[in-house]
């Protein structure tokens, strides 16, 4: 559509190597065109190309609607389909629309054939009515069509995308949107503008001229800055690559410039210096993406940051974290594996956390912290069985599922009928605390603010009503927060059938209700926990599952306090959605001060391979792991 006068040892290889991409499926082949098949005519073609696609798709649903009464499973199909054809079929009917090239002749008058066929003849500046009518199909069907048809799918699961919720239609989409930070759910229609404008529109803009490829490398340079603005890839190495993508385009305008001025006023450059420069433009995404290897490998990155820089790996499942973009956000031009290097390993603490640390160290070195609450042993980690996480509260609590779904029908009178069998006398005035008494100081429970306000006020609390919570909820996750917690999670890690098992399943239904609180919220939440006497070199290769409720803190001095040992290690928690973040139990707890956040039993602890250590003192080390949770099924 450039009209460009390559030279021909170049213009021979890419006619043949890139003929299926302008539509000539068998262009390839040596003597074999469409004309073979008697599709003789331009407007022949434009039918096949415009319906052909239309017949497989209508196929495909077809076929899906037969084997499962549903049109889902064939998008995938469909969207990979037409996300490859779509762009030379709208380019084939943008050429048909575009000005005709005319010839004056002896007698006077004008000879004029369309540029995209010129065995195809006008009758005036454009061609036939007939013609033009297959392009604007062609057009309306691929150039507009398609990229309508991703908007509104996108737009029809917009709130599960953003939220990270699979639906059987995000899933059916993940082809348009799995690689892409959920803000950037659109960026296929950007895709999808700058295949139209470069392959399509700009036809129209003075076909052969220089103005329309320089119309084209100021698109070209567009797109590129927006991208490395933007970095939509949730990998930086799909951000780096896109960013490959965009700039060899621009290259390749560049050198076609090039070669358009020399042919155009006479240059006297040979061809094969022009050749040379078009296929080091073409492909200089590879040499590029091995040179950034390359030099990641000298400044030795560990195999896990590579391997992460390689694959696509999923960032919001905990995985390795991949190198951050390695082009600038705000546009500059930098590819420096350094700082990718000193990114990675950039401290997990501020210096105003590292101080805390250490001031809660020298002050509390003797602190007995045998039941608190948010801190544990790696013992208590079920190291090993990583897969507990998936097997349900039933199988954790000992008790059989009919068992405890017969119980928990019970309601209250279940949770009361467990600590009135089971309960220590603590945790008997526990409950008599949390059902009958109201709020106040009351052996170890502080709720300031609340004085006088029953089960009630709990119950209709704003955010109990927000995460849908029931009398029964409020009831075991209060129960939880005050000092019966210990009766509740001891069970767990001693892995024996639970004597509460009605009431820790209506403490992880609770918690898992709660998170809804957050889901239109998309910050990242840095929690902690501590963890007693323990390196943490198991924890950082394997990860871990707690069997019991996990409790962090967003409060580091709370954690820290607790983790005070001969060799202390803090989980920083790190949860990036709103599924991963626990629950906020502030608003109910006997305890608001200690900014409790809970997680359900079977809690898995992916470690994301970033640790940091802080020399304390009397030669103690405190070690910072940084994990991300996955709440099991």
């Amino acid at each position: 559509m450039y009209q460009i006068r390559y030279p021909q040892d170049y213009q021979s290889i890419t006619h043949w190597l890139f003929a299926p991409l302008r539509l000539q499926l068998f262009g390839w082949i040596p003597g074999l065109h469409l004309r073979c098949f008697h599709i003789a005519s331009l407007e022949a073609e434009l039918l096949l190309y415009s319906l052909v696609p239309l017949m497989l798709v209508a196929f495909g649903f077809a076929f899906s609607w037969s084997r499962h009464r549903s049109l889902l499973p064939a998008l995938p199909f469909v969207l990979r389909f037409t996300y490859l054809f779509y762009p030379s079929v709208a380019s084939k009917g943008f050429q048909t629309l575009g000005s005709c090239d005319c010839f004056k002749q002896i007698d006077g008058g004008r000879l004029c054939f369309l540029p995209a066929d010129y065995s195809v003849e006008c009758p005036g500046d454009h061609a036939q009515p007939r013609l033009l009518a297959f392009g604007w199909l062609a057009v309306a069907l691929f150039g507009i069509g398609v990229p309508l048809l991703y908007a509104g799918l996108l737009f029809s699961c917009r709130t599960a995308i953003r939220r990270e919720v699979k639906t059987p239609l995000s899933t059916a989409l993940v082809f348009l949107h799995g690689a892409l930070h959920p803000w950037a759910l659109y960026w296929p229609l950007v895709e999808a503008a700058r295949a139209l404008l470069l392959t399509g529109l700009l036809a129209l803009v003075t076909p052969g001229h220089l103005f329309q490829l320089l119309c084209g490398l100021l698109v070209a340079i567009a797109f590129l800055v927006l991208q490395i603005w933007i970095a939509p890839y949730r990998t930086a190495s799909n951000n780096f690559l896109a960013m490959l993508v965009n700039l060899s385009l621009v290259l390749d305008f560049v050198s076609s410039i090039g070669v358009q001025v020399n042919s155009e006023y006479g240059g006297d450059i040979e061809p094969w210096p022009l050749s040379v420069a078009l296929w080091a433009s073409a492909l200089a995404v590879f040499p590029l993406t091995l040179l950034s290897l390359l030099s990641a490998l000298q400044q030795r990155v560990s195999p896990a940051q590579l391997r992460a820089y390689l694959l696509d790996e999923e960032v919001d499942d905990g995985a390795v974290d991949a190198p951050l973009p390695l082009v600038a956000r705000f546009g500059e031009f930098s590819i420096n594996a350094t700082d990718v290097h000193r990114a990675l390993h950039a401290p997990l603490l501020t210096e105003s956390e590292v101080a805390t640390l250490r001031s809660i160290s020298l002050r509390a070195a003797d602190t007995d912290v045998s039941s608190a609450k948010y801190t544990a042993d790696v013992a208590d980690l079920s190291l090993s069985e990583p897969s507990t996480a998936a097997r349900g509260i039933a199988h954790l609590l000992r008790v059989p599922s009919l068992e405890l779904y017969a119980r928990m029908s019970r309601g209250v009178t279940a949770i009361e009928e467990e600590f009135a069998t089971h309960g220590t006398d603590e945790d008997k005035r526990c409950l008599e605390y949390v059902l009958r008494e109201p709020a106040a100081d009351h052996e170890g429970l502080h709720e300031p603010g609340r004085a006088g306000k029953g089960l009630a006020y709990f119950v209709d609390h704003p955010t109990s009503k927000q995460a849908g919570l029931e009398e029964v909820h409020v009831v075991a996750l209060r129960l939880y927060t005050s000092q019966a917690f210990a009766s509740l999670n001891a069970p767990l890690r001693r892995g024996e059938p639970h004597p509460f098992a009605a009431t820790v399943a209506f403490v992880a239904e609770g918690i898992k209700l709660l998170r809804a609180v957050h889901a239109n919220e998309n910050t990242t939440v840095r929690l902690w926990r501590g963890m007693r006497n323990v390196s943490g070199d198991s924890l950082a290769r394997s990860g871990g599952t707690e069997p019991a409720m996990l409790s962090c803190t967003s409060h580091l001095t709370t954690a820290a306090h607790f983790a005070t040992s001969r060799e202390p290690l803090l989980l920083l928690v790190t949860a990036k959605t709103f599924l991963q973040r626990g629950a906020s139990l502030d608003f109910l707890s006997c305890l608001p001060h200690e900014r409790e956040v809970c997680y359900p039993p079977s809690t898995y602890l992916k470690p994301t391979g970033r640790t940091q250590h802080v020399e304390l003192a009397g030669e103690v080390r405190c070690t910072v792991l940084e994990v991300t949770p996955h709440v099991g099924s």
